[in-house]
């Protein structure tokens, strides 16, 4: 569990990473998935501590210099006089929680600080070229999106005070790698300016008041449940009672605080959807996603209350998958059965290729991994099993075909 553990500010990465399918990768914007949900969701957000989204520079408003001598303002982002949150602020900070969630790849999202150590064989997933679960939401550079936040107006303000602080961010961890997630704090902490200090890190900013409301939409376009499933739980912390988002800057000193509110008749089903998927995907049906250690501790990272309570109460997730276990099982089982049979038939394929003599490639431990659809560990355990002495640069033919051999037969 190392590989899950949460630390202060920062969600470290976990070996398991979600890829879609060459199947789930049909993605068209043109030709509609069966079942496919299109529409929008009307989303409210009420600050629960004094917000601030950085407003990009106009000569005359209130401002102040960098360390580096720019201009920087010192107002919320506005327009005509107008609050605002950007829909791409939303966008990042759902993104974030979809990437943890769905055990997504760090890709091009991953800190400089931490580059070197994601080419770890054991992270490899992180930086393929398969698309992710947010990736397949929110599209690419090649890959047009099929969701989208608009920006959400001010509809109600309150003041705050003028804030001057020095802000921290997550400091690289020796040996981890994840993402920046800033747990909920009650109340902002005092400034950490101290009398004295340089004026070149002191950040300045007028922040709207605790109270302070917006409004919203999410639009999508012909994604399936799973995918919706993913973006409603992400916003919903997967439907779990008094829990909370932050954005903006301050956050590590409890600023930007929120409440996320919106409704949606199917909302139930298209999480247990999301969380079968994940079950199938990432656990094999042996595991219950939402009883994982890595999901739990960012949910609490986000909750006042004790997570199992999440799944306790009235109406929620818990109360429907006890009311819809039977079927929720025999979908489970019927996926497994069609997941077995795809690894059996490319393992034919795969054994075909490695009986014909011609074929000469030389197999490491990593690429039989990949061709047999096995970690490398269970792999040296199976040819321990069989008394064969293996190298990890050459594997011969006959052992390889042992080892399908077997691996077939239990599929």
């Amino acid at each position: 569990m190392s590989d899950e553990k949460i630390i202060s500010n920062f969600i470290s990465l976990s070996k398991k990473c979600y890829l879609l399918s060459k199947n789930d990768m049909k993605i068209s914007h043109d030709i509609p998935f069966v079942n496919e949900y299109s529409g929008e969701i009307e989303i409210k957000i009420v600050a629960q501590t004094p917000i601030y989204i950085r407003n990009r520079y106009i000569p005359g408003e209130e401002s102040y210099k960098d360390k580096s001598g720019n201009n920087i303002s010192k107002l919320f982002c506005h327009y005509k006089g107008k609050q605002y949150i950007p829909g791409s602020s939303i966008k990042g900070m759902v993104s974030n929680i979809i990437d943890i969630l769905s055990y997504g790849k760090l890709g091009t999202k991953i800190d400089p600080n931490y580059i070197d150590r994601v080419n770890n064989i054991e992270y490899k997933d992180h930086i393929s070229d398969s698309l992710d679960l947010t990736e397949a939401i929110f599209g690419t550079t090649e890959l047009k999106g099929r969701a989208s936040f608009s920006h959400f107006q001010a509809i109600k303000t309150t003041e705050a005070n003028k804030v001057e602080t020095v802000l921290m961010s997550p400091a690289a961890k020796e040996n981890k790698i994840g993402w920046k997630n800033y747990p909920i704090e009650d109340s902002v902490k005092p400034s950490l300016k101290k009398i004295g200090s340089n004026e070149k890190i002191i950040t300045y900013f007028n922040p709207l008041g605790k109270g302070t409301s917006f409004k919203g939409k999410l639009r999508f376009h012909n994604l399936r449940g799973f995918e919706l499933g993913a973006i409603l739980s992400a916003l919903s912390f997967h439907n779990t009672k008094e829990s909370f988002h932050n954005i903006g800057m301050g956050k590590s000193q409890g600023y930007g605080k929120i409440l996320i509110s919106f409704q949606y008749q199917e909302l139930n089903k298209l999480l247990q959807s999301f969380e079968e998927k994940m079950n199938i995907e990432l656990f094999e049906c042996e595991e219950e996603w939402h009883e994982s250690f890595y999901i739990k501790k960012l949910l609490e990272k986000h909750s006042f209350q004790n997570v199992a309570q999440c799944f306790s109460s009235e109406d929620n997730l818990y109360d429907y998958y006890m009311a819809n276990k039977d079927t929720i099982m025999e979908k489970k089982n019927k996926l497994k059965q069609v997941r077995d049979k795809q690894i059996k038939d490319k393992l034919e394929v795969f054994r075909k290729k490695v009986s014909n003599p011609r074929v000469k490639i030389t197999y490491t431990l990593e690429n039989l991994s990949k061709s047999v659809f096995l970690a490398e560990d269970e792999i040296l355990k199976i040819f321990t099993k069989l008394n064969i002495e293996v190298s990890n640069d050459n594997i011969d033919y006959d052992s390889i075909l042992k080892l399908v051999d077997i691996l077939m037969n239990e599929s």
